[in-house]
């Protein structure tokens, strides 16, 4: 059983009262019980020493029926004297007389009693009274009653204490089970505001308050991850342009020339405008694949890893070229998944990126990507690996936590890789991993 607050204190509360119990059990065995006793042996022994005076002269002058009648006068009045006998000196019984009028035969006690003469002080015989005690028995039979009793009544007062508490607890119980089932999309109908004014009120409340808190930091982190995509679509777009617009310079450099020294054509004019205008229509269909890339994902769809993969190289292979990094791409698998391409393609992109920033930053020489799309395990992975020389923090796993950055702080927010982590993982219901390889990190993307 967990030992929570509720247990403990339920737990603290049988102890004592039990061991309460137990204290008053032992006093009353070894105290009241043995003082009961020690005075019915008094009583017993008043009695012999009552009567032994009696018997004395019956036997003196050897009227045994005398004797008799005072032993069964004695009985009449003392129904716990089972029987009482009388021993000569040599242990012979000479009188024997049972209680008639008493149905408890069981013995307890003896008392002996030396029958003396009364003029010689002498002893004659011998008497011996069976004393029984079943009213100590059935004293104990009361107390045993009785402490059944209390048990019982300390069972029934552990099982209300249960139930109290858990009637008590279970507004606590059920808050935690909503924090552990706890969604940041969900934030608004799980954790509520209430007007209770209770300890439960006063934490529901304070946690509502620590929820909308995070949630206000969840939506900036979103916010600045999405700043950070904009940044980096920037300077993609600037190295996919770079050749473009060199294209276009050198066009028009041309039609100059040909114009200075006379000899621009209206055919040769043409040729060199169409030629600008496919640049042109080519610079305007990669901002449109970047806007298309970078847009939300509102609906749920059916795409394939290889088109998703793809489409992040897209963007990224021209900055990749352009830096000299080496850059393959090994397909052994092309599986249909549902959920969000965008959402997916921009998981690629920030890993490639983050990659060829590491490749940069420690100047690794014969740089290199490698990405496979395998199955294993009946689960589709997608592996990026590079040869930067690995991560170097402990737990590697460090580096999903919200704005840990390696880079300086004009270079990253630290946030890019957990919102990654955050789409895998959470709108995907997949798993993005990290490992040091020989020559460098890999990420795996699992779903």
């Amino acid at each position: 059983m967990k030992l929570t607050i509720r247990n403990k204190i339920v737990f603290v509360q049988a102890v004592s009262i039990l061991s309460i119990l137990f204290l008053l059990m032992i006093f009353n065995s070894r105290v009241i019980q043995k003082e009961f006793l020690n005075s019915e042996i008094r009583k017993a022994e008043i009695i012999a020493e009552t009567i032994s005076g009696l018997i004395s002269a019956s036997l003196e002058i050897e009227l045994i029926e005398s004797a008799i009648e005072v032993l069964e006068n004695t009985h009449n009045n003392n129904p716990n004297i089972i029987k009482t006998e009388i021993l000569n000196l040599n242990g012979e019984k000479i009188i024997v007389v049972e209680n008639r009028k008493t149905n408890n035969t069981s013995e307890s006690i003896i008392i002996n009693k030396k029958i003396l003469n009364s003029v010689e002080t002498s002893e004659i015989a011998i008497m011996k009274i069976h004393y029984s005690t079943y009213e100590y028995e059935e004293l104990q039979e009361r107390h045993n009653t009785i402490f059944l009793l209390l048990l019982s009544l300390v069972a029934i007062f552990i099982l209300l204490s249960i139930y109290i508490a858990n009637k008590l607890l279970s507004p606590f119980y059920n808050l935690a089970d909503k924090l552990m089932n706890f969604k940041p999309e969900e934030s608004n109908t799980i954790i509520t505001q209430t007007n209770r004014e209770d300890e439960v009120g006063i934490i529901q409340n304070a946690i509502y308050t620590v929820v909308k808190k995070l949630n206000r930091q969840q939506d900036l982190l979103i916010q600045q991850s999405k700043l950070a995509a904009m940044g980096e679509m920037i300077g993609n777009i600037a190295h996919q342009w770079r050749q473009p617009l060199a294209h276009i310079s050198g066009v028009f450099m041309n039609i100059e020339g040909e114009n200075e020294f006379g000899e621009l054509t209206d055919e040769y004019l043409n040729k060199k405008l169409k030629e600008g205008t496919k640049v042109v229509n080519y610079m305007s269909k990669t901002i449109d694949d970047f806007r298309n890339f970078f847009k939300s994902d509102k609906n749920i769809e059916k795409f394939k890893f290889k088109d998703s993969c793809q489409s992040a190289i897209s963007l990224v292979k021209p900055s990749l070229k352009f830096n000299n990094i080496s850059f393959e791409f090994e397909i052994s698998n092309d599986d249909v998944i549902i959920g969000h391409p965008h959402e997916y393609s921009q998981v690629i992109l920030n890993i490639i990126s983050n990659a060829k920033d590491i490749l940069l930053e420690r100047k690794i020489k014969n740089p290199k990507i490698i990405i496979k799309l395998f199955r294993k395990n009946n689960k589709s992975i997608v592996s990026i690996l590079d040869n930067a020389g690995g991560v170097k923090i402990n737990p590697i796993e460090k580096i999903f936590e919200p704005y840990f950055t390696t880079k300086h702080s004009s270079q990253g927010t630290g946030i890019g890789l957990y919102m990654s982590k955050m789409i895998i993982e959470k709108n995907m219901k997949g798993k993005l991993i990290v490992k040091n390889q020989k020559d460098g990190a890999e990420f795996q993307i699992i779903i």
